[in-house]
């Protein structure tokens, strides 16, 4: 991202983003990022609790039956559900 002011150290170089700069940063990002939202109810497959996807996110995602997600799960903060790498 260009033209971000940042505070930069003379000495190594590090350059450091104060809390309005990322604020800005993540504003420029969400600008152009493709948000996808997707409301879903806890449901029971067998005795287990499931979240079931639509099919457009499915057939998007290129994923089918069997296929792995990783969920990482922040306190506090959004959980980010990653389709997992067969290499992972």
């Amino acid at each position: 991202m260009r033209n971000i002011p940042c505070f930069k150290c003379p000495n190594c170089g590090d350059e450091i983003f104060s809390p309005e700069q990322v604020k800005l940063i993540r504003e420029k990002i969400e600008q152009f990022a493709p948000q996808i939202k997707v409301i879903r109810k806890i449901s029971k497959a067998g005795k287990r609790p499931a979240i079931y996807l639509p099919e457009r996110i499915v057939e998007t995602l290129g994923l089918s039956s069997g296929d792995e997600v990783t969920i990482y799960l922040r306190v506090g903060h959004n959980s980010i559900i990653k389709i997992t790498d067969a290499s992972d």
